[in-house]
């Protein structure tokens, strides 16, 4: 049995700012040989000022098999874009994981670079980022 919701969501304000969201959540469940259950939900958010563009996620997973957990992990992540051109961008962002299989009790992170609109149609839109950033980690003990 598979259950799977996804919402989006698109308004636009009158100051000529816009917001964008997505949702999805999903659960599947199989029995037989095996019994497993497996879990996800994720929120995506986008809101455009020009020439500001933030961005926010929220994502997780659980899965189980024969009854014991198998996947567990959540991240969450916070970016903002200040247009330079119409095309070129210069973000800053912070990125917090925490997979309980990944062997470590939980990963940050902050970066900063610029970025490109490689595709910028109303159909399709794809980006590169180049940077740098700082990373801290905890091993699991």
């Amino acid at each position: 049995m598979l259950v799977s919701t996804i919402l989006c969501g698109l308004a636009r304000a009158d100051d000529g700012s816009s917001w964008a969201s997505r949702g999805q959540l999903g659960y599947a469940k199989t029995s037989g040989n095996t019994d497993t259950s497996t879990g996800n939900a994720l929120f995506h958010i986008a809101h455009e000022f020009d020439p500001w563009k933030l961005l926010f996620g929220l994502e997780g997973l659980y899965g189980s098999t024969k009854g014991e957990t198998t996947a567990q992990a959540w991240d969450t992540y916070l970016q903002a874009h200040y247009n330079i051109t119409d095309r070129l961008y210069a973000y800053g962002g912070v990125r917090y994981d925490d997979n309980r299989f990944s062997g470590f009790a939980y990963q940050e992170a902050v970066t900063t670079g610029v970025g490109y609109q490689l595709i910028k149609t109303d159909a399709t839109k794809l980006s590169a980022q180049i940077g740098v950033g700082a990373r801290r980690l905890r091993p699991r003990s």
